[in-house]
C-alpha cells in the first residue's frame, strides 16, 4: 500500500508542491477542521450547512453546530469537562491531534524567517489543543484555541490567508 501511494504522489504532484510551505501549512489547515469535525461529533455536536470534512477549517465560513438538548452549555460550563457520547471519533480527534502537531514540526523550519515568535505562538496553540482534548474539555473551549491561537498564527507563519465561503 506504501509502494502505491508512494508512485500515485510522485506521478501526481509536482515535487516542488511536495516541498511548498504554503501547501503544507493549508494541508495542516484541513487537519484541523477535521479535528474540530470528529471533536465535535464524539461529543454528539452535529455540523449541519456548508460544512463537509474536506473543506478547509475556516473561521469565516458559515455553518450551525447543533448539540442534542440534553446537552447543552451554559458560558459558565465551557471549561468543564465534556461528556464524550462517541468514542470512536474522540480517538478519532486525538489521533489527528498527534499527526498536526507532527505536521507542524515538520514544516516550522519552512515558515518565514521573521516569524519566531509567531511560530512559538503557533507551538504553544498546538500544545494548548493537544491537552484539552486529552482532557476532554467543552467543543467550544477547543473550538476557541484553534480560531484564535492556531489558526491566525498559521497564516502568519505561512503567509497565508483563507478566503471566506459566502
Amino acid at each position: 500500500l506504501n509502494d502505491t501511494l508512494a508512485e500515485a504522489i510522485s506521478a501526481r504532484i509536482e515535487p516542488d508542491q511536495l516541498n511548498n510551505s504554503t501547501v503544507k501549512a493549508l494541508a495542516l489547515n484541513d487537519i484541523l477542521g477535521e479535528i474540530l469535525e470528529h471533536y465535535g461529533e464524539a461529543q454528539g455536536i452535529e455540523e449541519t450547512g456548508g460544512g463537509t470534512g474536506e473543506q478547509s477549517h475556516n473561521e469565516n465560513a458559515t455553518s450551525t453546530l447543533t448539540t442534542p438538548t440534553s446537552t447543552t452549555t451554559t458560558a459558565n460550563e465551557t471549561n468543564s469537562n465534556a461528556t464524550i457520547v462517541n468514542e470512536s471519533s474522540y480517538q478519532s480527534a486525538k489521533a489527528l491531534t498527534g499527526v498536526a502537531v507532527e505536521m507542524f514540526n515538520e514544516i516550522k523550519p519552512l515558515a518565514q524567517s521573521n516569524a519566531t515568535d509567531v511560530v512559538a505562538n503557533l507551538n504553544s496553540g498546538l500544545t494548548e489543543l493537544k491537552q484539552a482534548i486529552n482532557d476532554k474539555s467543552s467543543f467550544d473551549t477547543v473550538d476557541e484555541i484553534v480560531d484564535s491561537k492556531v489558526i491566525p498564527n498559521l497564516q502568519s507563519a505561512f503567509n497565508f490567508k483563507l478566503e471566506s465561503s459566502s
